[in-house]
Parts: C-alpha cells; structure tokens; sequence
C-alpha cells in the first residue's frame, strides 16, 4: 500500500504535501489531503498530473483531489476507534535540497480527543494529539499523512498540522462524511488484502450452509476441517498454541451481534461468522474447542469429583472462556450448530442451537498478521 501514498506537488512553487489514495474508478483515484496544503501548493499535480478538486470545507482541514490517469490501490478506512493506540504514519519531507524522502513514522495516539470550533460559526470537528516514538519525527511536507492503526492497517486519521518536532494533531477520518456528500457507499467498508483473502477461503464454506435445502447435503460436511486447514496451511498454525479474538463492542453491534454487562459479545450463528472475520479471524472448529476442554482436563459428560470440576472450570477461565455456551463454525443440521458449555460442567458438554435464531457467546481464532 506503500504506494497508494502520494506527494502533491506545485505547479508555480516549491510548496509540497502528502496525500493517499482513498478511491478510484477506472479513469483515475480520489487523494485524500489537507485542505491547507492545497492552499499552499495552489494548483497541485500528482506524478504530472494535474488534480482536481471534488470536496471540501470551510472549516475542516481536508480536501478531496480527483487524478485521472493513474491507477493505485486504495487505502482502506476504518471510523471505528484503533484498538490500541500504536499507529503507523507515513508521508513525505526534505531530504536534502534536491530531493524528498517518503518517511515511516512510528508513533502513539493520546486517548483524549480536541474538538476544534470555528470563531465564526457553531462549526466543530474533532482531532487527535500524536506523538513521535523515540527516533522520529514529524516534519515539513507530513500534513496530509495518513494515520494507519498498526493492528487493523485501516487509516483512522489523517495528519493536519505539527507542534514541534515531536508533536503533531491528527483529524478522525470520520470527519470524511461531512466533507464529502456524495462519496461512495461502500468508502468506509473497503477491506485489506489479509481480510479479503481470510473472507474469501472462510465464506466459500459458510454460505452454502445457509443457502437452500437442496444444496444441503452437498455441503453438509464439518466446517472445522476445511477452514482449520486454511488456518494451518496459510499462516502456519499448529499444536494447540492459539490466539483468540475478543471481538470489539463496535465490531459485534456493527454486525447484528449484542454486548452484555460484562462487555461480552454475543450472537447469531451468522454473524458470529461476520464478526469473526471483520475482528481479523474465524469462527472456531468444534475440535478446537474440544482442545480447550482437553488441555484442562475436562470431561465430556463429566461426572467427577467436584474438586476435579473446579479446576477444570478455573482452568477454561484462565484462558479466556468465562461465560457459558460457545458457537463452533460446525453446523449440526440443516438449522443448528454445534458449540460448548464451558460454565457448567455437570451438564453434557456439547450443546447445538438453532443457527438463524439462537445468539450464543463466541471468540474468534485469529489468522494472518
């Protein structure tokens, strides 16, 4: 994507910005920039090509550029808070006088927001406080740069202005809508590449499940084994060393799933599926569970000592299993899908639900970066 970031350059002048590719249609891209770097280079040009103007804003520090001509990939964009506040920026600066370096630059977000109102008007947008890790800096030609969350890759922010060298605010990339009326719909649900390649594998096996009663039987085969292999095969899993996926309050709502009091996500068979995949993983296998039951030494149908249960019930709370019942990917019947009862261990273990009605807990086997 390192390419999807580019250097808009002067006509007239020496003046220079950064701006990255946020759309595009087969005659060119859409660029995504300050609006007060359009103010300086004033008729802005992008690998000699003239950019023109399709969006802006009084107010809001961001302009929108059209550049026929090239063809580049865009920069997925994400409205929902970066789970942690490692970001990533990358934009242009002098390197010497002859020449421009594109620079990395590592950096952490503050947690508090800046809202910015106009003198004139009830006007208001919101910003981000940035700053540099050790070793780098913000510097002249960064405004315009993309803020990219480290986990997601998804740009949230884009940079605006800087206070020294260290410092610098960051606009939410939500802000896009209010500048942009008539943007594409699907602006904000652009996938990465490691997304599209996990939905891609994973659906081929979810969706005939649910797609008619004729092709059933056809498809009636374990999910666990197809999509644990894809799992295995492609990012190099094995043994019973997991990463397991929480999903995100934002995440579960967003896809039709619900959050109890505890911030637990919970839903249909379906969106679970959904959810998993837009959290960076899968819905795990029924085996895959049952790995879990055996690596604490539970039993199905389990009838031991109540010493016994306690452990094991402690044992699936150290990893991650604190409520009850859990969807697998595995489908039952044509409307039901296997999963586990972790919190209960005097009831038979195994437990199906119906796949289009029930909302069960679940968590999410990560795959890829």
């Amino acid at each position: 994507m390192k390419n999807s970031i580019v250097n808009i350059e002067s006509v007239t002048n020496s003046s220079f910005g950064t701006g990255f590719v946020i759309d595009s249609d087969e005659n060119g891209v859409y660029i995504l920039t300050c609006k007060h770097v359009l103010e300086d280079v004033v008729h802005p040009i992008v690998d000699a090509v003239m950019a023109k103007v399709v969006a802006e804003d009084d107010f809001i520090d961001m302009v929108v550029l059209y550049v026929s001509k090239l063809q580049l990939k865009v920069f997925p964009l994400q409205k929902e808070p970066c789970s942690n506040l490692e970001v990533e920026v990358i934009g242009f600066s002098n390197f010497n006088k002859d020449s421009l370096q594109k620079q990395h630059i590592e950096a952490k977000l503050y947690k508090e927001h800046v809202e910015l109102h106009a003198k004139e008007n009830s006007d208001v947008y919101v910003v981000r406080k940035i700053r540099a890790e050790d070793g780098f800096n913000f510097e002249r030609g960064n405004s315009g740069s993309p803020v990219i969350c480290k986990k997601s890759k998804k740009v949230i922010a884009m940079i605006s202005n800087k206070e020294g060298s260290s410092l610098a605010y960051a606009i939410n990339i939500d802000n896009l809508e209010k500048i942009w009326k008539n943007r594409p719909n699907d602006l904000f649900t652009q996938k990465t590449k490691t997304e599209k390649v996990i939905e891609e594998k994973t659906l081929k096996k979810v969706e005939p499940l649910i797609a008619s009663d004729r092709e059933w039987k056809k498809y009636f085969i374990p999910l666990s084994a197809g999509i644990l292999a894809i799992g295995l095969l492609s990012y190099g899993f094995s043994g019973n060393s997991r990463d397991w996926i929480d999903p995100e309050k934002s995440v579960c709502i967003k896809n039709g799933g619900k959050v109890d009091e505890g911030g637990h996500c919970f839903a249909t068979w379906k969106e679970a599926h959904q959810i998993c995949l837009e959290s960076g993983g899968i819905l795990p296998s029924i085996d895959l569970l049952k790995e879990v039951v055996s690596d604490c030494k539970g039993v199905f149908d389990n009838v031991g000592a109540e010493e016994s249960r306690s452990k094991t019930l402690a044992c699936y709370q150290d990893k991650g299993f604190l409520l009850t019942s859990y969807w697998s990917s595995n489908a039952y019947e044509k409307y039901d899908a296997w999963g586990i009862n972790f919190g209960d261990l005097k009831k038979y273990m195994y437990t199906y639900s119906t796949i289009y009605n029930d909302s069960l807990y679940f968590r999410c086997e990560r795959v890829g970066d």
